[in-house]
């Protein structure tokens, strides 16, 4: 009776024993899993707010030709959660050039704000 005793006691320990290692693999794979997701929402939101700033420097172009000297600039809001800072001034190096900033501000619904700068010379 006792060698049962000492086998059941034993297979229980075994089944504690593995129970205990799945739970550590499968904890370190879902904490891999979120970082993961974060690390790509992050690349998202960095990749949104580069584009965004790029849209600013087309936008200031467009507005420029259409208006000529009369623009230096404006803030726009094209996505929510994001804000384009554009300012146009002229630039001094090349005649009828103008140096156009855009600074775009992206806030993902989750994650923190991303701001990017993107300036360029642009003719009319």
């Amino acid at each position: 009776m006792t060698l049962t005793r000492n086998r059941r006691g034993i297979a229980a320990v075994w089944v504690l024993v593995v129970f205990a290692v799945f739970t550590v693999l499968s904890a370190g794979l879902l904490r891999q899993a979120v970082y993961g997701r974060r690390a790509q929402a992050a690349r998202e939101a960095r990749a949104q707010a580069t584009w965004l700033a790029r849209s600013g420097v087309e936008l200031a172009a467009a507005r420029l030709a259409a208006d000529g000297d009369r623009y230096t600039g404006e803030e726009v809001k094209p996505l929510p959660g994001s804000v384009l800072t554009i300012t146009a001034a002229p630039d001094g190096t090349t005649n009828g050039a103008f140096r156009v900033t855009v600074e775009a501000r992206f806030h993902p619904p989750a994650g923190s704000p991303v701001v990017r700068t993107v300036s360029r010379t642009v003719t009319p």
